[in-house]
């Protein structure tokens, strides 16, 4: 227990009251006399929007609904502050009728851990955002050189469906756009040799600048956009995103 940063309780069903380890006072800011026995005077110190959660979930667990006990909720501790908690129990004694006499479980506090998780979705909600709402468009290719994601700013630059770019080599898409009269085989292994050396090394010798680039749609429209890169570590290697900025009005 000691080992693992957590606290121990121990909740008697007759006598309603809880006995648990100095360490559970402690995470709250209290002497264990402080604190007291009475689970319902620290059932009262969970935050309003989690007390339900947690009161459920431990009816269900007396009830016999559940096997466990488990639930995380904010806690308010002595100094005012908010805490999350991790706990978890189970009944471990009953009487011969079946009802409980007896639940113990641990109690540990996840505070940072919480707060990182509440960072990262806020951080993943807000590039979300950019990426759904910019004004450019935005690709997203992986480290076999495959769309897979992009932006309806995207779709509408080249006049395409989401589904007409998504999943298919980044090479490919390129060329197919490439003004009819610069088509190449010569051109098209170019892309694809670039691309590959990008996405195995991480160097892009076209990422100090953007790339200004003329293409044509399949209704045959030209248009003129500037291309930047940048690239960004992945559990497979890296991650490619291209920033589309349509220029053809300014040109």
């Amino acid at each position: 227990m000691w080992a693992t940063d957590s606290a121990f309780w121990d909740y008697n069903c007759q006598t309603k009251e809880i006995k648990y380890s100095e360490k559970k006072a402690q995470l709250l800011g209290y002497t264990s006399e402080e604190l007291g026995n009475d689970p319902l005077k620290i059932a009262k110190l969970i935050h309003p929007d989690d007390y339900e959660k947690a009161m459920t979930a431990m009816g269900n667990l007396l009830g016999g609904v559940t096997e466990t006990y488990e639930v995380d909720y904010r806690i308010i501790t002595k100094d005012g502050s908010w805490k999350w908690f991790y706990d978890k129990g189970k009944v471990v004694e009953y009487d011969l009728m079946g009802v409980p006499l007896r639940v113990v479980g641990i109690v540990k506090d996840i505070t940072d851990k919480k707060k990182s998780l509440i960072e990262l979705q806020q951080s993943k909600q807000r590039f979300e955002n950019i990426f759904h709402l910019n004004n450019d468009g935005v690709a997203v290719i992986n480290h076999l050189g495959i769309v897979f994601d992009l932006n309806q700013r995207l779709c509408e630059i080249i006049e395409e469906p989401y589904a007409c770019i998504k999943d298919r080599y980044v090479w490919d898409v390129l060329f197919e756009y490439t003004e009819v009269e610069k088509k190449s085989n010569d051109l098209l292994n170019h892309f694809k040799k670039q691309f590959q050396v990008a996405l195995k090394t991480g160097v892009l010798p076209f990422i100090h600048q953007p790339v200004e680039v003329n293409f044509q749609n399949i209704k045959g429209d030209q248009k003129t956009v500037e291309l930047r890169y940048f690239i960004i570590s992945d559990n497979n290697g890296v991650l490619l995103y291209t920033i589309v900025h349509d220029i053809t009005e300014e040109r």
